[in-house]
């Protein structure tokens, strides 16, 4: 089974430096820098889980999650955020995030809840 991430955050540099964390773990990372991009993505593409930010310009991470959920019901989503606003990520865990990581990334926790998803 290829291990496949999207990584969704409209910081680049955090999307590039979380695939080449994955990478190193045996994912193969994909990147989009919106909202809307990594609607369109999952749309092409099957993925095993995606990683994204939850404030970006455009689309937050909770408006994509709950737009893919209604394209892939099953899709697997993490998100991420730097702000602590409980409202936000109560809406997240409703709408079927698996997890809410608070930024900066504990990379040891991310590398273990994405090795969980496919044990």
């Amino acid at each position: 089974m290829t291990k496949r991430v999207l990584i969704v955050d409209d910081d680049r540099q955090m999307v590039r430096t979380l695939s080449d964390v994955v990478q190193l773990h045996g994912w193969e990372a994909h990147g989009a820098y919106s909202g809307e991009e990594a609607i369109t993505s999952i749309q092409a593409h099957p993925f095993t889980i995606v990683l994204m930010d939850v404030r970006m310009e455009g689309a937050s991470g909770v408006d994509a999650l709950r737009a893919m959920k209604r394209i892939r019901p099953g899709i697997r989503v993490i998100l991420m955020t730097a702000h602590t606003a409980s409202d936000v990520i109560a809406a997240a865990e409703r709408e079927g995030a698996l997890h809410v990581l608070r930024k900066p990334v504990p990379l040891p926790e991310l590398v273990e809840m994405l090795d969980a998803v496919v044990a």
